[in-house]
Order: C-alpha cells, then sequence, then structure tokens
C-alpha cells in the first residue's frame, strides 16, 4: 500500500508563493513558546482557512499552532479503518486525517463544551462530515463497546509551571485532567491488537512518557516503532517529539524536522513546507 506520509518520498523543490500581510498573519504558529527572538503563539484568529476546508475557533479552549498542524500532517494512518482522536478540541487531526485518508472512520473526544461546540461546526462544514463522529466524554470513561486502529493525540502535556488564568485553557494544556498514567492505561484498553498509538509531546516530558508505559500497558506491550524530534531552528535543540508506538514494532525509525530556516516568522523550511503543503494555502509543491 502506498503511504501518505510525505517526508517519505523523494524530496521536491518548492516554490512558496509570497505572502501577503493576512497570510502571514494567519499562519498557525508554535504555541505558547518563544524561539530565537520571537514569541510564537497560537493562531489569534477565531477562524483559520486551509486549503481544503476551514477552521472555526470561536470557543475552543486551546487555538491551533503548529503542533497540530504537523502533527496531523505527520502521522500515518495507512492501513487503519478505525480512528480514536483523543482531546481533539477544534477538530484540526480529526479533520486533517480524513482528508489525508479518505477510507477511515474516526471517533473524536472532546470534553470541554466550547471545544466540541467548534469541532462538530467545523466536521459538519467538512468533506468529511460522514467520516468523524464527535463525543463529549473524557477518554477515562469512554466505553464504545470496539477497539481501534489507531489512536491519535495532542494531549495535555505541561505537568508544571504557570496555570492560564482561564480554567478551560488551563485543562487544554496541564496534564491535570488527563494524566500521563490515565491516558496510556486507557490507550492500551482501546487500542486493538495489531494497533498503533501517536502522539505529540513536548520534548522534556518525553522520557518520563516512556518510562511509565511498561507499567501501564498489558500484553501485548507498546513499543516505540517512529519518533521525529522537531528543531524550531538548525541551532536550537529539539523542543517537540512526535511518536507512534506499535503493537508489532520491531525497531524505532527515527527522524528529524527543522521548522524555520532563520528567525525571521513564517521563515519554514522546505522539509515543513513540503510536508505541510498539502494544507496551508500559499505553499506549493
Amino acid at each position: 500500500m502506498q503511504s501518505n506520509f510525505l517526508m517519505c518520498q523523494t524530496p521536491t523543490r518548492l516554490q512558496i508563493t509570497a505572502l501577503n500581510p493576512i497570510a502571514i498573519l494567519s499562519l498557525p504558529t508554535i504555541h505558547g513558546e518563544r524561539l530565537g527572538n520571537f514569541n510564537y503563539l497560537s493562531s489569534p484568529m477565531s477562524s483559520f482557512q486551509f486549503k481544503n476546508f476551514s477552521l472555526q475557533q470561536t470557543n475552543t479552549a486551546q487555538r491551533i499552532g503548529t503542533d497540530s498542524v504537523l502533527f496531523g500532517a505527520w502521522v500515518d494512518l495507512c492501513g487503519a479503518k478505525k480512528v480514536l482522536d483523543v482531546g481533539s478540541g477544534s477538530g484540526i487531526l480529526s479533520l486533517m486525517a480524513a482528508q489525508r485518508f479518505p477510507n477511515i472512520c474516526i471517533d473524536a473526544l472532546e470534553p470541554d463544551p466550547g471545544s466540541l461546540t467548534d469541532a462538530k461546526a467545523n466536521a459538519t462544514a467538512s468533506p468529511w462530515a460522514d467520516s468523524i463522529q464527535l463525543f463529549d466524554e473524557k477518554l477515562q470513561v469512554f466505553y464504545p463497546g470496539r477497539k481501534y486502529d489507531h489512536i491519535i493525540s495532542n494531549p495535555p502535556f505541561f505537568s508544571g509551571g504557570l496555570r492560564h488564568s482561564a480554567k478551560a485553557k488551563a485543562n487544554a494544556r496541564h496534564t491535570d485532567r488527563l494524566p500521563f498514567e490515565e491516558l496510556i492505561s486507557n490507550v492500551d484498553r482501546l487500542l486493538a491488537d495489531d494497533g498503533k498509538f501517536s502522539l505529540i509531546l513536548s520534548i522534556q516530558e518525553v522520557n518520563r512518557f516512556k518510562e511509565l508505559i511498561p507499567n501501564r500497558v498489558e500484553a501485548p506491550f507498546l513499543s516505540l516503532e517512529r519518533e521525529c524530534l522537531v528543531k524550531p531552528t538548525k541551532n536550537k535543540a529539539p523542543h517537540r517529539s512526535l511518536m507512534t508506538f506499535s503493537r508489532e514494532a520491531v525497531g524505532c525509525k527515527s527522524e528529524e524536522i527543522t521548522l524555520l530556516q532563520s528567525q525571521i516568522p513564517n521563515d519554514f523550511t522546505e522539509e515543513f513546507s513540503r510536508l505541510t503543503a498539502e494544507f496551508y494555502l500559499n505553499v506549493e509543491r
């Protein structure tokens, strides 16, 4: 089966068209972290237009950023028929998955009422409304009576630091409501025997997450199959890790991607542009 993962293809030269001021402001950025001399925040816009769908985020607790778009373009769902999106927010990962893999069915969990409102509106307005089913439930109490071929998540991953004054935003960023231990245990409960689990984490949390798996997963075991370290610029250390765990992994494929060529905002690298060209406006292959 041919993979939909763009980074596995032979690199081709891209031409990125000139960005007007509106386009520059509308590109999602890396939420809540200072990279170089620039502070990259999640998109401040109440709606965001991709090439094949639009994303309303008026009510969502955590607006989209580069994390979600990068992860949604990277994760490989080849062979999956039933996918679970844990903590869907405004629905960005479900919509990207449905666009890339038209034959999958997606169940998306979102317990935050505002985010769920946006996710429902976004799914309904998209070309893939029939492929996405939304549930206003927490993972810990979700019992669908089925197993999933692939579970994806951009989970809350900050375990310390200052909390946002808005409760919904704090819950979306910090692990209080979905600790890693509970995420792993419930993924194990819902994942098929030959299933895969993919997520994105802050690099500071990766080792702790990996160390928890042996104590939280029953046989068949989950092993790391693929990991991509994400660098903000070539001279910076990785700040994110994209990971896929598998019941049937026999080794780990290591990858690396750099987001920006320089510290100029939106001066994206060719590899990042190639990976996300299917989604971003003003980015062409």
